[in-house]
C-alpha cells in the first residue's frame, strides 16, 4: 500500500490497553451516554493501528471514545448490545480496521448489519487510508465517508447506493524533536520497501484472465497522454478501458481489480525512479527490495521499528516520500514537518489539499525528468533546506498536528447529521 510504516517490522506493542490507559474510557462511557466507537484489532497494519490511536486519544478528549476489539467476538457483541440500546452515536473506522463489511458480518449478513445500523441510528464513519471503492457499495445510510485526497473523494462518490456525507482528512502527525543541522549525518532518506520492478508487474499484466492484458495496456496508453496527472485519479481511464473492451456493462469488481493493478503499478514506479532516474544524489533506503538495484550513491538498511525509522528520520536532511502523482497527502509529509526535515515528493498541493490557507508550500516538489538534479541541487544549498525546514514545521505546528484533525473530523461529523438526519 505504500505506507510510511512499510519498511516497519511490528514490535510487540500493547497498544489497546496504552490507548485505553491515555482516553481514561471506563469513565468516559457511562450508562445513557451515546459514545463514538472505534475499531481496534490485533491484526490491524501497523501504520493504521496509530492512525486509531492518534486520532483516539484526541477524539476522546471532546466525545466519550470505545475502542472494540474487533478480532474478539465478545467485545464485538457487547459493541452491538450497547448499540442496539441506542448508546452508539458514530462507529469509526479507518481503513478496514473496524470497518463496516469486516466488522459486522461475522455476526451478522451485510444487509442485516445495513438495517441494524439503520435502526440504531449508528452513524457509521469511514475514514479511507487507501483504495476502499469496493467497500462503499455496502455502507448503510447516512454514512460519513472520509478521503486524504481531493480527486479520490471525487470518485469515490459514484459509488455510494444511499444518501452519505463525503469529507476530506488528510494526514497528520504528531510534534517532534527537530534535531540541529549539525547533528544531520543522512543526507536523503526513503523509509519503504522496493516490492516489484515496474517493467515486472507490466510483464504479469499478461497473465490476467480474459481481456485483462488488453485492458491493462490501454489504461496505460491513456494515462500517459492524461496532461495533468497531479490533479486526476486514473479512475475514468480505467472505467472508459474496461467499458470499450467489454462493449457495455460488466461487473464493478472487474474496475476495481483494474483500478487496483494499475495504482500498483504507478507507486512502483515512483519508487523505482529512485534507482533509476536518480544516478547522483546519495540516497539512504530503509527497507527491502533495493539491493538488486544498490549504486555507490546507495546505502542499503533492513525493515526496523518505527521509532528506529525516526531516529534516522531526524538525522536526514531530506526524507522522500514516493507514490503516484496523484495521491496529495501522506504520513510522510507530516511526519518530516514534524521532525524539522524538508520533504521531497512527486505530486503537488499537499497542503492545500489539507485545507492549509497558506499560499505556498515548504515543500520540494519533484517531477520524474529532474529528480536527480533537483535533489542535489538542494543538498548544495545548505541554509535554503534549513530555512524550509524551519518554514515548514511552523505550519506543521499551526495546522497538522492530530488535534487539528480531530477537529476537522468532529466538524465532518456535526455536517453529517445536519445533511441526513437518522
Amino acid at each position: 500500500m505504500g505506507k510510511f510504516s512499510d519498511a516497519f517490522v511490528s514490535d510487540d506493542f500493547q497498544f489497546l490497553s496504552y490507548i485505553i490507559e491515555q482516553i481514561g474510557v471506563d469513565s468516559m462511557t457511562k450508562i445513557g451516554e451515546r459514545i463514538t466507537v472505534m475499531g481496534w484489532g490485533k491484526s490491524t497494519d501497523l501504520a493504521i493501528t496509530f492512525y486509531i490511536e492518534r486520532l483516539a486519544i484526541e477524539l476522546a478528549k471532546y466525545v466519550p471514545v470505545q475502542l472494540v476489539d474487533i478480532d474478539d467476538k465478545a467485545s464485538l457483541t457487547n459493541a452491538l448490545a450497547a448499540a442496539e440500546q441506542g448508546r452508539v452515536e458514530h462507529w469509526i473506522s479507518v481503513a478496514h480496521a473496524g470497518s463496516f463489511e469486516k466488522t459486522f458480518f461475522p455476526i451478522m449478513g451485510v444487509s442485516q448489519a445495513q438495517a441494524f445500523a439503520e435502526k440504531s441510528k449508528i452513524r457509521n464513519v469511514h475514514i479511507s487510508y487507501d483504495w476502499d471503492y469496493s467497500t462503499i457499495i455496502d455502507f448503510p445510510l447516512g454514512t460519513l465517508y472520509t478521503s486524504f485526497t481531493e480527486s479520490m473523494l471525487a470518485g469515490a462518490q459514484t459509488f455510494f447506493q444511499r444518501p452519505a456525507a463525503l469529507g476530506l482528512l488528510a494526514h497528520a502527525a504528531v510534534p517532534d524533536v527537530s534535531l540541529d543541522w549539525r547533528d544531520r549525518d543522512i543526507d536523503i532518506i526513503f523509509p519503504g520497501h522496493l516490492r516489484f520492478d515496474p517493467a515486472e508487474l507490466r510483464q504479469n499484466w499478461r497473465s490476467l484472465p480474459g481481456l485483462g492484458p488488453k485492458i491493462m495496456e490501454d489504461i496505460l496508453d491513456a494515462w500517459n497522454g492524461e496532461p495533468n496527472k497531479t490533479e486526476v485519479i486514473p479512475l475514468p481511464h480505467v472505467y472508459a478501458a474496461a467499458h470499450q473492451a467489454h462493449g457495455g456493462d460488466f461487473p464493478l469488481m472487474y474496475l476495481f481489480e483494474y483500478l487496483d493493478h494499475f495504482d500498483n503499478y504507478l507507486r512502483c514506479q515512483a519508487r523505482f525512479d529512485l534507482v533509476s532516474r536518480v544516478t547522483h544524489a546519495p540516497i539512504t533506503f530503509v527497507g527491502s527490495g533495493w539491493d538488486r538495484y544498490a549504486a555507490s550513491h546507495h546505502r542499503i538498511l533492513p525493515p526496523m521499528s518505527q521509532e528506529k525509522v525516526m531516529t534516522l528520520v531526524r538525522r536526514s536532511k531530506i526524507l522522500l516520500n514516493m507514490s503516484a502523482p496523484y495521491f496529495k497527502s501522506h504520513e510522510r509529509i507530516f511526519y518530516g514537518m514534524a521532525a524539522g526535515v524538508p520533504v521531497g515528493t512527486y505530486g503537488k498541493g499537499f497542503l492545500a489539499n489539507a485545507e492549509d490557507p497558506a499560499p505556498d508550500e515548504p515543500i520540494i516538489y519533484l517531477e520524474p525528468e529532474s529528480i536527480d538534479h533537483t535533489l542535489c541541487q538542494a543538498l548544495r544549498n545548505s541554509d535554503q533546506l534549513q530555512h524550509l525546514a524551519m518554514r515548514a514545521n511552523e505550519r506543521f505546528l499551526t495546522h497538522h498536528t492530530w488535534k487539528h484533525r480531530a477537529f476537522k473530523l468532529l466538524s465532518l461529523m456535526q455536517e453529517a447529521a445536519e445533511k441526513i438526519p437518522l
